[in-house]
C-alpha cells in the first residue's frame, strides 16, 4: 500500500495482527482475579450494547530515530454491524472507509475502491479498532495475557502478546479504560525496536446516529 502515509503504517500493522501509557505519578494497584474478571465483563457487556461510536483522536509516536515526536489529529465514527471511518485531518488528510465488503480509501486527493484480500485486510483492521476500544479482545486468551491494574478512577488493562507474530514486533499493548463510557478511551502500542504509538479518544459520542454520508468517499 504505497499511498498510505509513514504516519499510518504503524497503525496498520497493529491493527491487522492484534494500546496508553499511564502516567508514572499514578499508582497501579493490580485487581484482584474476581474483580478485574467482573470489570472485564461490564465493559464486555457494555460492548455488545454499543450501536455507534463517534470520537476524535490524537495518535503520537514516539521513536529512538526520531527527534521530535510524530502528532496526528482525526476523527473515528463506527456503526454496527461493521461500518468504519477512520479520517486523519492534521498533519495531512487521509482516510479510509469500511462498509459491507469494499473498502475506499482517499489519499493526496486520489481515492481508490479495494475489495477481496486487501478489503479482508481493512476489516480485519476495522475489527482490532473497534475490539481495543470497546474491549471485545480482553478475553482473547489465545493471542493475549490480561493483566488488570486500578489507577486513580480509571483502570489500565495490559495485554501481554501470546501469539507467535505478535511477539515478535510488540512487548505489550496498554489500554486505559474509562468507566464512565465503557471503553477505552487511551490505547498505547510498545514495539521490539522501543517505539511507542499512543492515540488518545476525545470528544465522544456513542449511540448516537451518524449521516449516512460520513461512510461514502467520493
Amino acid at each position: 500500500m504505497r499511498f498510505l502515509p509513514n504516519r499510518f503504517s504503524l497503525l496498520i500493522v497493529f491493527v491487522l495482527f492484534c494500546a496508553f501509557q499511564v502516567s508514572n505519578t499514578l499508582a497501579q494497584t493490580p485487581l484482584e482475579r474476581s474483580r478485574a474478571e467482573e470489570l472485564l465483563q461490564q465493559f464486555g457487556r457494555a460492548a455488545a450494547e454499543m450501536s455507534s461510536i463517534q470520537c476524535r483522536f490524537t495518535q503520537t509516536k514516539s521513536a529512538k530515530l526520531l527527534k521530535e515526536k510524530m502528532i496526528s489529529e482525526g476523527r473515528m465514527l463506527y456503526r454496527q454491524p461493521a461500518e468504519l471511518r477512520w479520517e486523519y485531518t492534521k498533519p495531512n488528510d487521509f482516510a479510509f472507509v469500511v462498509k459491507n465488503d469494499q473498502v475506499t480509501v482517499s489519499s493526496e486527493g486520489k481515492v481508490r475502491k479495494f475489495g477481496g484480500q486487501r478489503a479482508k485486510a481493512f476489516k480485519q483492521m476495522t475489527q482490532m479498532i473497534l475490539g481495543t476500544i470497546t474491549g471485545q479482545f480482553f478475553n482473547d486468551t489465545r493471542n493475549f495475557t490480561t493483566e488488570v491494574y486500578e489507577a486513580g478512577k480509571n483502570y489500565t488493562v495490559h495485554l501481554l502478546p501470546q501469539n507467535k507474530e505478535l511477539k515478535k514486533l510488540f512487548v505489550r499493548f496498554v489500554l486505559e479504560l474509562t468507566p464512565a463510557l465503557n471503553m477505552a478511551t487511551a490505547v498505547e502500542m510498545y514495539e521490539k525496536n522501543g517505539d511507542v504509538t499512543r492515540i488518545e479518544f476525545s470528544e465522544v459520542l456513542l449511540n448516537q446516529a451518524i449521516d449516512e454520508k460520513e461512510f461514502k468517499i467520493e
